[in-house]
């Protein structure tokens, strides 16, 4: 596998996956999402042969070093909204040294969190991310909740078990039939979630959506069966 992006993307897949299995052992490692960000920041970056972890440019006549990965890069468009969003990560994809702009380079893919979020939020990552304007052919969702009982929540954090996108995404693949899956990008939509809500923990639960296809993940015996 000789091309840039090509390596790029397999290296951000394998540790996105090696990452949520962590998050199932360990979910409260990070307090916040933005948490999640930084930690999947520093593994991926770890991870990254030394070749590929930074970019040399040269930008208006100067000569610059730039991460590969960063964290709330421009998108290139508005996205069909007020103004320019950010990703939550983003890999910078092979270029070339000479640039017009640092805030416009192509990106390789991205990466967009939530943590006990919304039905809307999720629908509102898949649609930003299969935008026309996002050009950027290699996206992932991350949807990770964490759920501890009503009146004695582990963290104020924490969802409810009658949190209703959590029980529709358990039972049924149904949720997933409300969004917008733009077949032209390669979008991977991955799904985890721990509940300490009850005497007899819940089997963690941890999937993805690729392809069309709903993919479970296999976790350790010993994580399954905590």
């Amino acid at each position: 596998m000789d091309n840039v992006n090509d390596k790029l993307n397999t290296i951000v897949k394998e540790e996105l996956e090696i990452f949520l299995k962590e998050y199932i052992r360990s979910p409260y490692l990070c307090y916040t999402e933005h948490g999640v960000h930084a930690l999947f920041f520093q593994r991926l970056y770890s991870k990254l042969p030394e070749s590929l972890r930074n970019i040399e440019l040269y930008i208006a006549g100067e000569k610059i070093m730039v991460c590969r990965i960063q964290k709330e890069y421009p998108t290139k468009t508005d996205l069909g909204r007020s103004r320019r969003q950010n990703w939550d990560l983003a890999v910078i994809g092979d270029t070339g040294k000479e640039q017009d702009k640092y805030d416009e380079l192509p990106l390789c893919c991205v990466v967009e969190f939530g943590l006990n979020a919304t039905f809307e939020h999720l629908k509102d990552d898949v649609e930003r991310v299969g935008h026309d304007g996002a050009c950027v052919d290699n996206t992932y969702v991350v949807h990770l909740y964490r759920i501890s009982e009503a009146g004695k929540k582990i963290s104020r954090r924490d969802a409810s078990r009658n949190h209703k996108e959590i029980i529709d995404w358990e039972k049924s693949d149904k949720t997933l039939s409300a969004i917008k899956v733009y077949p032209s990008k390669n979008t991977v939509i991955y799904f985890g979630l721990v509940d300490f809500s009850r005497k007899e923990r819940f089997h963690p639960v941890l999937f993805k959506y690729e392809n069309g296809d709903r993919i479970n993940l296999e976790l350790s015996e010993e994580i399954a069966q905590e």
